[in-house]
């Protein structure tokens, strides 16, 4: 009879213990959900009164003037003060 109960017992631990891992993958499931309905929306993708001139681009040159930039809002800048110019026409890979 001991050995039977102990049986069950292991039974009802392995349930319990598997019910409990599939309903914490069910809440974090909801809570991306959740994290991802409360991203800013993205801009249009044309705004009518922020049109470059129709002439752009004119000689095809990029430049950059103490450029920053960061992965995310609140966190650290990972470019500072980047500075450079590239003549048209050339080709550029950023790595």
């Amino acid at each position: 009879m001991s050995l039977s109960q102990a049986f069950m017992v292991t039974l009802y631990l392995s349930m319990a213990l598997r019910t409990s891992s599939d309903l914490e993958s069910s809440l974090v499931s909801v809570e991306r959900i959740k994290e991802y309905l409360d991203l800013p929306n993205e801009p249009p993708e044309i705004i009518l009164d922020n049109r470059p001139n129709p002439k752009w681009p004119e000689d095809g040159s990029i430049q950059f003037n103490k450029y920053a930039t960061r992965y995310r809002p609140g966190l650290d800048l990972v470019l500072k003060n980047v500075s450079c110019y590239i003549p048209g026409g050339q080709k550029v890979g950023i790595v």
